[in-house]
Parts: structure tokens; C-alpha cells; sequence
């Protein structure tokens, strides 16, 4: 009897270490991505990040890349548990049924995530009041541009940081013909820019700005209104200023198809418009004084309007993202709840700084004062910021990896910029946006580089050729309707 009950409780032990075993069994989750972080593991082994996040919360969590992404996952949207999609694919998919309703889990399963978007906009993530996608976090950080100066040529001219067009057209105007590098040849410009674009010209935002608009199509509201940049009452105001700024030749025409930031770090232009990181992080400070050990750099970020608004330069999207993630409709309670585990590790604590800055004695360091520092081997870490999915506390990141530049990411964060709204738009069927985009930044050039005359009367021809060619009012109409229905305007 007592070899029978011997064997009976063995029995039960080993019951219990398989149902032990299987429940510690890793549940995977599979997440299609279109591109993946610079310097990506070849395999799962070489990926510590993955290993890691494995040993942590046993979640075999696999983000994947899908080539020609959005032609692929039309076929293969059954192997995902989740996608980084685009708002006019999460409409698409949304209304196939083809992703998980997530309005009741916000509240209950999502209730950690959702609070830590804060203020994060979420009417980008609803389809027809349905709740369908997950965005990133938006904490005001995500335009972080300016005009870096030579504080020196300033000096050696006997001239103030520009605080109007006036000011800003003055001192390119001296920077170009008043030898400021005092090496008696004529040899510098006034302005250049570190960003073109396809849709607007971010040489001439740098002169915009003032007057409350910016170079292309750029959805904006005014007044609880939904209207366009290239709607705005002083846009030919503000393109007769850039008009002013070419004829005197005192910008560099070049950035308008090539970053100007070498002209900058050649000493061959004394002003840049630019996001900050090229210029003020280390490396760039240090590539500048290679040139020219004395120069002195400086920043400033918006312009007195002229036009009585709000002072601003440069657009930004308010709404953060048009990358959400979308979770399939099809996915288990088991791998769902896994997901939502990596979701919640990612956002706070040790699972955040995992994918924000990387293994913690290696990567990284807390100070004396316990912050976070980064090691002589953080370039490791570079590629795991596709694992990040939500984005993150911007400042407190940037405040980690460079300490530097505080002073400069902090007031190019607080800084206003000119709203926009085209990531919570799709236009309308038919339309193809992308060739009206291109033609408008086109004729805009045209009519500052003098090969189209500049009045109030052609510019109105100018839009009426956007709407007869283009369906621009059709797409401006697409544009109230759909933030009208998102709440963004009543």
C-alpha cells in the first residue's frame, strides 16, 4: 500500500512538473514590419534584444520584414499576429474585419499602455467609431528644428541674432557680401538648409514661417477651420520675401536638391535650417571645428510673425504618426495577452530602457546623480529602435544620449511650429496626391525663381489649376469631412 501511494504522489509530481513545463513554454508573436533597425541581428541568437525580452517575460516576440510591404501582406496577413500599418490601410483593413476591435480592451487590458500615451491625439486609431490601432506616443518633441548661425561672423560683422525676416534677410545679405571670415575674398552665402523635401523646400520655410505658412501642401486649422499652407492670406507675401532673398543671391540654390549641411561645416554658409542632431551633437561640433577651430555656433528657432500669428517656423504633425500598430482579428487570447505583456514591458522600467538604450552595464550607465549615461559601446545598441513600436519619452531619451545638446533640443521642443494635419487624411479615391504635391512645390519654385509671375491674381490661377488638374478642392473637402469625424473640428 505504501509503494502504491509512493508511486502515486511520483506520479503527481511528475503531472505537475510537465503542466509546470508546458506552461512555461514561450508563447510567440509574430509582427510584420517594413524595415528594420540599422545593423540587424542575422539570427535570433545574435539578437540580445530578442534574448532578452525571451528570459524577461517569456514572450518569443519576432519582428519580421516584409518586402514590398503593402503588396505582400495583401497575401500574407493570415501569418501575423500584428502590423505597423498606415492610417489609410487601417481604414481599408478595418472595414474588412480583418483587425481586432480593441475599444472594450482600452479600458481593461490596455488601460497601462493608454495612460502612458498621456495627451498622445487617438482619433487617428479609430475607424468609424471603432478603435483599431495602437499609436505612438506624441509628447510635443517630434520637430525639433531651427536656424543654426556662426556666432562668430555675427561678432565679426557687428550684428544681432535675427529676430525678423528684416533681420534674418540683413544678416544673410552681410553674411554673403561682407566678408565674415575675414579672408578677404568673396567666398560665403548667407542661408542654406540640411533637409530638402518632396512635398515642400525647407530652405524657404526657414522665410515662411513669418508669415504663417509653409512651402507645399500642408493641411492645417485656423480659426476651427480646415484650411491649407498654400490657402494661407500671406503666402504671397511670404513668397515675394523668398523671391527677394534668391535675386539678391544670398542663399545657397544647391539645398534645394542636396543637404547644405557640408556648406555650413565648410565655413562656406553662415546660416542652416535644420533638425538639430546633425549640427549639435559631438560629432558634428567636432567636424565643424576640424574646419575652423574659432567658429562659434548658435541657434535661434522662430521668427516675429508678420502677418499677426502666432510666432513659428517649419511645419509639424501634431498628430505624431502615420505608423500604428493593428493587430489581426484572427489572433488567440494566448498570443494577445502576450503582445499586450511586451507592450506593457516596453513602456516603463527595465523593459524600456532595454529598447530605448540597451543592456544596462554595457550599453548604458546611471551617474552619480542617477541618470543614464551612455558607454563607449552604445553604437551597438543602434539597432533596436524598430523594437521601440510606440516611440518614446523623447527628451528623457535625448537627454541620455546626448547630454550635449540639452540646451538645443530643449528649446526646439518648447519652439511653435506650424501645425499640420496630413497624416489623419486620405485623399480621395482617384487622386493621385503625390503628382499634385509635386507640381505645386514646382510652381511655388517657379514663381520665386522668376519663371512665373508673382501676383495675387496668378496665384489664384495657380490654385485654380491645382483644382481643375489636381481635384485640390475635392481632396480640402476629404480633409474637413474626415477631421470633422475624428473630432478635430467641429
Amino acid at each position: 500500500m505504501k509503494k502504491l501511494i509512493s508511486l502515486l504522489i511520483v506520479a503527481a509530481m511528475l503531472l505537475g512538473m510537465c503542466a509546470f513545463a508546458a506552461a512555461e513554454e514561450p508563447v510567440e508573436v509574430r509582427v510584420s514590419v517594413s524595415s528594420l533597425g540599422n545593423g540587424w541581428p542575422a539570427t535570433l541568437e545574435e539578437d540580445w534584444v530578442y534574448q532578452k525580452i525571451l528570459k524577461d517575460i517569456n514572450v518569443s516576440f519576432k519582428l519580421e520584414l516584409v518586402d514590398d510591404y503593402w503588396n505582400a501582406m495583401g497575401t500574407r496577413m493570415d501569418i501575423y499576429d500584428a502590423y505597423m500599418i498606415d492610417i489609410d490601410h487601417l481604414r481599408t483593413w478595418g472595414r474588412d474585419g480583418a483587425l481586432l476591435d480593441l475599444t472594450e480592451l482600452k479600458e481593461t487590458k490596455l488601460a497601462s499602455y493608454y495612460n502612458w500615451l498621456g495627451s498622445t491625439k487617438l482619433s487617428a486609431a479609430y475607424v468609424d467609431g471603432v478603435l483599431y490601432g495602437l499609436p505612438k506616443l506624441y509628447d510635443g518633441s517630434k520637430s525639433q528644428l531651427c536656424v543654426t548661425i556662426r556666432q562668430d561672423w555675427l561678432d565679426a560683422l557687428g550684428l544681432k541674432m535675427p529676430e525678423t525676416i528684416q533681420d534674418l534677410y540683413d544678416v544673410a545679405y552681410a553674411f554673403t557680401y561682407n566678408d565674415p571670415d575675414k579672408n578677404g575674398e568673396n567666398d560665403t552665402l548667407g542661408l542654406t538648409a540640411a533637409k530638402p523635401s518632396a512635398t515642400g523646400v525647407f530652405l524657404f520655410d526657414t522665410i515662411l514661417g513669418s508669415f504663417d505658412t509653409a512651402m507645399g501642401n500642408w493641411i492645417l486649422i485656423r480659426d476651427g477651420k480646415v484650411t491649407n499652407a498654400l490657402l494661407q492670406p500671406g503666402m504671397v507675401q511670404g513668397l515675394e520675401w523668398c523671391k527677394k532673398f534668391v535675386d539678391a543671391k544670398i542663399v545657397d540654390n544647391d539645398c534645394l536638391s542636396t543637404a547644405g549641411t557640408s556648406q555650413f561645416v565648410s565655413g562656406k554658409v553662415g546660416m542652416i535650417g535644420c533638425t538639430w542632431p546633425g549640427i549639435w551633437k559631438a560629432y558634428g561640433q567636432q567636424q565643424i571645428h576640424d574646419v575652423n577651430p574659432n567658429a562659434v555656433t548658435n541657434f535661434f528657432t522662430t521668427l516675429k510673425s508678420e502677418v499677426g500669428a502666432e510666432p513659428a517656423m517649419y511645419q509639424g504633425d501634431l498628430n505624431s504618426t502615420n505608423a500604428i500598430l493593428a493587430i489581426s482579428a484572427d489572433i488567440s487570447e494566448e498570443k494577445l495577452d502576450a503582445l499586450i505583456k511586451y507592450i506593457d514591458y516596453i513602456t516603463v522600467g527595465e523593459g524600456a530602457n532595454l529598447v530605448y538604450y540597451g543592456l544596462e552595464g554595457e550599453h548604458w550607465v546611471y551617474d552619480e546623480q542617477g541618470r543614464i549615461r551612455m558607454t563607449e559601446n552604445a553604437t551597438a545598441a543602434n539597432y533596436i529602435s524598430t523594437y521601440q513600436l510606440f516611440s518614446r519619452k523623447e527628451l528623457e531619451y535625448l537627454d541620455a544620449k546626448f547630454p550635449e545638446a540639452k540646451m538645443v533640443f530643449d528649446q526646439t521642443t518648447a519652439a511653435n511650429r506650424i501645425w499640420t494635419y496630413n497624416s489623419l487624411v486620405v485623399e480621395p479615391e482617384g487622386m493621385y496626391l503625390s503628382d499634385m504635391e509635386s507640381y505645386a512645390r514646382q510652381q511655388l519654385l517657379d514663381f520665386i525663381y522668376g519663371d512665373r509671375e508673382l501676383s495675387e491674381a496668378e496665384y489664384a490661377n495657380f490654385i485654380q489649376e491645382l483644382n481643375d488638374m489636381y481635384q485640390f478642392d475635392e481632396y480640402m473637402a476629404a480633409a474637413e469631412e474626415q477631421l470633422r469625424e475624428q473630432g478635430i473640428v467641429e
